[in-house]
């Protein structure tokens, strides 16, 4: 893998942006209503204290490959309002699974239960945590420096990015059958695609460019989903930030456990069937489970489609108009997003 030194420097400044912005949020609600200062720091501690900043990377390719030259500081709000987006959606998401550990500390709604004694009010109060954020994230893509001309563009491309996650979302929530459409909506929209086509628009990209972005977005997200389903399931609670095997105790429909029920005996499917869904299941039971993905080949089976549609990305953007510059940026992203390791 070629050095991804240019990264570390994204990282830094959106980090700094973020504090500046939260320290001038909670300045303005320390003024209008002192109490709701915890919501700010909640959103604040979260959205601060982990993250790969996975999608600012991609909005700065998204703005390489169509302006080689352009100021990376036109970057930033947008690139701050996707990570907004992502702290609501990870504050209402973990709500939702119930879960209570997110980038190696307590989540949004179970610190607040904690702190005012009340399961109930704790969970409501992380859902208006997750609004306000998502009201953040609005604010600050409104406020990126997009042409005039393509402004709207920009903000409808941010409201199909929003409205393809909460679909995906819905589909996830009712374990829907085509578990690739969920994926390139619920993940592939707001890592992939959103993040590539706004950081294109902040460069002026024409509109075959744009064309390009958005097909090859489809690919990587799809295998960007199907590695994080892998890590979640084999990875290392401390590289993960939260407790291995959840989403089999939850009973998550990922591709993983679609190909596993294909692939396995009526003896490993009535082993494996006792942990799926489970709450109850003990490690020694997941480890059991995650024993049986191997032995069917089902692990085998998503690291080739991870690979497939790796190379399907590749070979786009070799035959792409994209710039140089992006070309190769567009390469490393995939190897960044694709080569984590458990």
């Amino acid at each position: 893998m070629k050095s991804l030194s240019w990264t570390v420097e994204i990282r830094a400044r959106v980090n700094a942006r973020l504090q500046a912005f939260f320290a001038e949020k909670r300045r303005i609600v320390s003024r209008l209503a002192p109490p709701s200062c915890e919501l700010i720091d909640e959103i604040a501690d979260l959205t601060l204290r982990g993250g790969k900043r996975l999608r600012p990377i991609t909005l700065f390719v998204g703005f390489r490959s169509a302006s080689p030259e352009g100021d990376p500081e036109d970057t930033l709000e947008a690139s701050i309002a996707l990570e907004l987006l992502q702290t609501y959606l990870l504050i209402h998401d973990d709500w939702m699974d119930q879960d209570e550990r997110r980038r190696n500390g307590p989540t949004i709604h179970a610190k607040l239960e904690k702190i005012r004694g009340n399961k109930h009010l704790g969970g409501c109060l992380s859902v208006v945590a997750g609004d306000l954020a998502c009201g953040y994230a609005w604010e600050a893509i409104n406020q990126a420096p997009f042409r005039q001309e393509r402004k709207r563009e920009a903000l409808q491309e941010f409201a199909t990015m929003h409205q393809d996650i909460v679909l995906g979302q819905h589909l996830d929530l009712i374990s829907h059958q085509e578990i690739e459409r969920m994926y390139d909506l619920k993940s592939g929209s707001y890592t992939v695609r959103g993040p590539l086509k706004l950081g294109a628009i902040l460069g002026d990209a024409t509109r075959e460019q744009l064309e390009i972005l958005n097909d090859l977005s489809r690919p990587i997200g799809i295998a960007f989903q199907l590695r994080d389903d892998l890590l979640s399931a084999f990875g290392k609670g401390e590289k993960l930030g939260k407790p291995v095997g959840n989403d089999l105790r939850a009973g998550k429909h990922t591709l993983l456990v679609s190909e596993a029920m294909k692939l396995m005996s009526a003896g490993q499917k009535r082993a494996f069937e006792r942990v799926l869904g489970n709450k109850e299941a003990t490690d020694d039971d997941v480890a059991q489970a995650l024993g049986l993905l191997v032995d069917c080949g089902a692990k085998q089976t998503i690291e080739q489609r991870i690979g497939a549609l790796s190379q399907e990305a590749r070979q786009r953007i070799s035959e792409s108009p994209l710039s140089p510059q992006g070309v190769a940026l567009l390469l490393q992203l995939i190897d960044l997003m694709l080569a984590r390791d458990y």
